[in-house]
């Protein structure tokens, strides 16, 4: 099975763990860790490096960030490798893809695929033409 790990600034990571979990149900192999204000860069590393440990029987993992160039990917992306892999920039939908398609014996680089994908084609731009007739 793929392992998950989420990373983010505040409560990014548990407020999506979360939300997957209410949506996808509990999930197995799956760790979220928030870089809160308390913490320095090097207890970040710690609490990843720890979490890889934990998850260290998965046959690969991914790790999902939310801002490229921000300190969790910073530090998540040491540890990028054949068998681990890093995805930034992630909403609730990329996740949520990984999650579900994980367990289905599918190749890591297309999960990896898959889950990029469907984060790009959740974003989306909502307007309301208005009519004539409407008072705003």
């Amino acid at each position: 099975m793929i392992g998950i790990i989420l990373v983010g600034h505040g409560s990014f990571a548990s407020g999506l763990e979360s939300s997957v979990k209410l949506i996808a149900g509990e999930q197995k192999n799956f760790i979220s860790i928030d870089f809160i204000q308390q913490l320095t860069g090097e207890m970040l590393e710690d609490e990843i490096k720890k979490a890889l440990n934990e998850l260290k029987n998965c046959d690969s993992l991914i790790i999902f960030t939310d801002i490229l160039g921000g300190t969790p990917f910073n530090t998540a992306a040491k540890y990028v490798n054949d068998r681990v892999k890093l995805i930034t920039g992630t909403n609730l939908s990329m996740v949520i893809e990984a999650a579900l398609f994980r367990g289905m014996n599918r190749d890591l680089n297309e999960i990896v695929k898959g889950t990029m994908n469907s984060g790009r084609e959740q974003i989306r731009e909502f307007t309301i033409k208005a009519t004539i007739d409407e008072d705003f």
